[in-house]
């Protein structure tokens, strides 16, 4: 499970990295136009009966039925994705069933490969005309979305019957870019919240219920240290920069953001709710309530009362220790409960033609329908991010996917705007800031030392926004 996460984690940072380092180079675009959008399903339903009925002039084969007017049973995707690990047998049995049950004929043709291989030959491949009409991209889309490599798809909408309500809050914010949307959910990594139930009963707390705010955490912390000097009432490292990025969101703060009235960024990083954020995480170092070397041995020792980790944390725990352990997302603040969410996205490439972009729509919908969702889900132990899986008897009836899946009131976000390619650049700064607080640096001076290399890295990235047309200066 552990390997798998960190697999899907890792090729999402690769999507970054490898992309911010593309510069310039413009795959050639693709020969056909997309489908228009005018056309809605209502208008289709017509030609589908005809199509199913065999009736003469039709061009569909026989049994099969149009969609939207287009004979697609010819058509084969190529989707290269990452996903090679224990998940892997749950994409390609939907897959199959896709394959074997959609009326339309069209085949899907499955190519998981490493992620580090995916994201050196796509955009190679896609330059040169050839390689995949549906591809797993990452965090960000913009990259590949300025490229030309990928194509715009908010008309998906209007050719199925997803409804952009179907998601969670926030999440198709992720992945979408300059107005337009790029990529469609396929699986989410967020970071959860995990405690020992026993610890909690011997420090006299309700071990079914977990801290809901950063508040009752930092109480239940300091109770399970009551318990004697081996034990530590929380378990968050330094190195978890994004879910530190959610206890300064959860404070009001932000990091970086784009100033609609000049399409710069800006950097925001030094701010009232960002000192009050960091002053608080830095306590649990200072009183002894976290160690200084957290890390997830820890948990599986039965010495930690609170762990803010990745999913593969819990159910380790579990299954391999034998610890009783409570699962959840991690708490919120004042201004509202943020999770920085890892949203690995399909995208349909510059390609695909007409029909094969018809033919990835339906796909899409497929993967993003009731049954694909929850079996995903319960076959993996990740979240669901269907608001209709989540309410799903199935996921609510689990103690731990349901806890896993609990978004009410919660809204995804990214640290940085979709778009801005230095977010690694940032993010390295950050981790050593954060290095720095917990080691018991002054958060004020750590901030203000941090803020001017982030300033540095925007002034570069405003500088290609200039270059390149963006900037509305």
């Amino acid at each position: 499970m552990k390997k798998r996460i960190l697999s899907l984690v890792l090729a999402a940072a690769l999507v970054i990295g490898t992309l911010a380092g593309c510069g310039g180079k413009q795959a050639a675009p693709a020969e056909t136009e997309k489908a228009p959008a005018a056309e809605t399903k209502e208008d289709a339903a017509p030609a589908q009966e005809e199509a199913s009925s065999g009736e003469e002039g039709t061009t569909a084969r026989p049994g099969y039925q149009l969609f939207h007017g287009h004979d697609l049973s010819n058509v084969t995707i190529e989707f290269w994705n990452y996903i090679t690990g224990d998940d892997n047998p749950t994409l390609v049995k939907w897959i199959d069933k896709y394959n074997a049950e959609n009326p339309y004929g069209i085949t899907i043709h499955n190519d998981s490969m490493d992620g580090t291989v995916l994201m050196e030959k796509l955009p190679v491949a896609l330059s040169s005309g050839t390689g995949p009409q549906l591809t797993l991209c990452g965090l960000d889309v913009a990259a590949y979305a300025d490229q030309g490599l990928i194509l715009e798809l908010s008309d998906v909408f209007e050719y199925t019957d997803l409804k952009r309500d179907d998601f969670i809050d926030g999440l198709l914010d992720i992945t979408s870019y300059e107005g337009g949307l790029y990529g469609m959910p396929f699986y989410i990594g967020v970071t959860f919240m995990f405690w020992n139930k026993d610890l909690y009963r011997q420090a006299g707390l309700d071990p079914e219920v977990g801290p809901r705010t950063w508040d009752e955490l930092y109480e239940n912390a300091k109770k399970i240290n009551a318990l004697g000097s081996d034990y530590y009432g929380l378990n968050f490292s330094y190195g978890l920069t994004y879910s530190v990025y959610d206890v300064m969101a959860g404070y009001g703060g932000h990091i970086i953001t784009l100033d609609e009235n000049t399409g710069l960024y800006k950097n925001e990083l030094i701010s009232d709710p960002n000192i009050d954020a960091l002053t608080f995480w830095q306590n649990f170092y200072k009183e002894g309530l976290n160690p200084l070397d957290a890390k997830d041995e820890l948990f599986y020792a039965g010495i930690i009362g609170t762990t803010i980790a990745g999913p593969w944390v819990g159910g380790t725990a579990k299954e391999d220790y034998g610890i009783d352990v409570g699962f959840g997302l991690a708490p919120g603040a004042d201004a509202g409960t943020f999770y920085y969410c890892a949203s690995m996205n399909m995208n349909i490439t510059n390609i695909a033609t007409e029909d094969e972009i018809l033919a990835c729509y339906d796909f899409m919908s497929y993967w993003n329908s009731l049954e694909p969702c929850v079996d995903f889900s319960i076959a993996n132990h990740t979240p669901a991010y269907l608001k209709e899986a989540i309410a799903d008897p199935r996921i609510q009836n689990n103690a731990e996917l349901a806890a896993m899946s609990d978004f009410e009131g919660r809204e995804a976000w990214n640290w940085v705007p979709t778009g801005f390619n230095r977010g690694n650049e940032v993010n390295e700064q950050l981790g050593s800031m954060l290095e720095a607080i917990a080691m018991g640096e002054d958060v004020t001076t750590a901030l203000t030392k941090c803020s001017g290399y982030v300033d540095e890295i925007i002034e570069k990235a405003n500088q290609e926004r200039i270059e390149s047309g963006k900037a509305k200066q």
